[in-house]
């Protein structure tokens, strides 16, 4: 069951890890010569990682399960929020659609990809991924999916939000990936990759 308590967990680890890599990241380049003292607004995030958590594992929502009525209203939700933040789509669109095959049929998916560009003309990406799909519902019973993947969603918004905010480097485009269809087989990284 989603609690307030599980949510906090949720929540504190996601932002130990992105400071732990933001950190690890602003010291990569020159490690004897990283000596600047750790600033962080990272906790002024808590409240909307908190909020796109309880959003996304709403009844509204369905469970996000891949072409379900719940996928589609995750995927308006998450290109809101790119837009919001100023993100700019991988294409035309920050909705990509694939196709994959599926027990004996095919079926269809949605990955929602949104880039952050550099500061100075370059070629070098980072990625970070989030799979935005879960279980859905069956019968009467719904899965909220807040730790699979939720939070990772709202991670990675946060990461994103940052990032636009002050890039830790300047020479490095960053793509954001929500991908769909992971839970029946990893199709959403499958169609990425390809």
């Amino acid at each position: 069951m989603f609690t307030a308590q599980t949510c906090f967990k949720v929540v504190s680890f996601g932002l130990w890890c992105g400071l732990s890599i933001a950190l690890l990241s602003g010291c990569s380049q020159t490690p004897r010569q990283c000596s600047s003292a750790i600033l962080s607004s990272w906790p002024d995030a808590h409240q909307q990682i908190t909020q796109d958590i309880s959003i996304l594992t709403t009844a509204e929502f369905q469970g996000r399960k891949t072409a379900t009525q719940g996928a589609r209203l995750t995927q308006e939700f998450l290109i809101k929020r790119f837009a919001e933040m100023g993100l700019q789509p991988w294409q035309a669109t920050f909705a990509v659609p694939f196709s994959y095959d599926y027990q004996f049929s095919t079926a269809s998916g949605v990955n929602i990809i949104a880039t952050i560009a550099a500061k100075t003309n370059s070629n070098r990406w980072r990625v970070i991924t989030a799979h935005y799909d879960h279980l859905g519902q069956t019968a009467s019973k719904r899965y909220p999916g807040a730790d699979d993947n939720a939070s990772g969603i709202a991670g990675m918004m946060a990461i994103a939000a940052q990032w636009q905010g002050d890039p830790p480097l300047d020479d490095v485009n960053l793509m954001l990936v929500a991908t769909d269809a992971e839970e029946p087989g990893l199709y959403g990284s499958y169609a990425l990759v390809a």
